[in-house]
């Protein structure tokens, strides 16, 4: 898509949270929250996180709580099933 927003992270005192780009949330309690971004899978980890909003339109999420830790997870390379090493 051309008309992707990138992804920015602006973390307020460690107690708020503003990130762009983001398409969609994956998974959230008040302990983590992950969300799609254009720069793929994001990881939030804190304490007492809550989601203040997503707007779709601007790709803006905005969370408040306590942040510990925002990370990329590595994508995992496919391996291949045990079907497929048996054959071999």
């Amino acid at each position: 898509m051309s008309n992707e927003l990138p992804t920015n992270i602006i973390i307020r005192e460690r107690q708020e949270a503003l990130i762009s780009g983001v398409s969609d949330v994956l998974s959230f309690d008040d302990l983590q929250i992950e969300a799609e971004t254009t720069a793929g899978r994001l990881v939030l980890q804190g304490t007492g996180l809550k989601i203040l909003g997503l707007d779709r339109s601007t790709g803006e999420l905005k969370v408040e709580g306590r942040v510990d830790r925002v990370f990329f997870p590595a994508q995992k390379a496919k391996r291949p099933g045990l079907w497929e090493a048996l054959k071999k």
